[in-house]
């Protein structure tokens, strides 16, 4: 059973979103509302990001969201690249300049933006805003437009990226902390399974770095 007695977190990874509401279903999703506002942590990557954030997508509930913003979407697989924040730096303890560029794989990912009044409405609980810990700056790739011919090898500064700039985040849930990645970290390269390990140690409140 998931409860935060028995496990410390979830990890929802990249797949089709629409498979993991299905699969869940509404009851699946409330559990894992509970998980976490009971103490468990959740990382969500991709699909996982948006099944966290209950929106960016065609018929998400937001009734289950969990990390605070808005979500939005690019249509596309490629690589972008993306600076860290000042608290993205410190949770994944990199000593690189703020102006530093990283590539990242992105197959039709998350991006983020503020949003003050958030609720969860399956448990009726406000949700703080959210940090970003990740900031996207431009996409290279294959656009794929649903309905539409793709598009190889194609630059692409979308209107969602400024008004969507967050590629990675962290909030909190009742006493869970969620973080929540747009692109894939773990499909890019091995500086990524170190970040991938400190999100873990935050989440799970290991050597504790709080929330702002």
């Amino acid at each position: 059973m998931l409860v935060a007695d028995n496990f410390d977190m979830l990890i929802i990874p990249g797949g089709w979103v629409f498979d993991f509401e299905t699969d869940l279903t509404p009851l699946g999703e409330q559990k894992i509302n509970e998980f976490v506002k009971n103490g468990g942590g959740y990382l969500g990557i991709c699909a996982g990001a948006f099944f966290a954030s209950g929106d960016g997508y065609p018929n998400a509930r937001i009734e289950k969201k969990i990390i605070g913003g808005r979500a939005g979407i690019v249509w596309g697989t490629g690589k972008v690249h993306v600076t860290f924040t000042d608290k993205g730096r410190e949770i994944f303890d990199l000593q690189v300049p703020e102006s530093e560029q990283w590539s990242m794989y992105f197959a039709n990912g998350a991006l983020f933006k503020m949003e003050e009044g958030c609720t969860n409405c399956i448990l009726d609980i406000p949700i703080t805003q959210y940090d970003s810990l990740i900031t996207y700056k431009s996409f290279k790739g294959r656009n794929i437009v649903p309905n539409h011919p793709v598009i190889e090898g194609v630059e692409l500064v979308s209107d969602n990226f400024h008004d969507f700039p967050s590629a990675a985040i962290c909030g909190e849930f009742g006493e869970g902390r969620v973080i929540c990645f747009g692109p894939h970290p773990e499909l890019s390269g091995p500086s990524f399974i170190d970040i991938i390990v400190q999100s873990i140690q935050w989440i799970c409140k290991l050597g504790d770095i709080g929330c702002t």
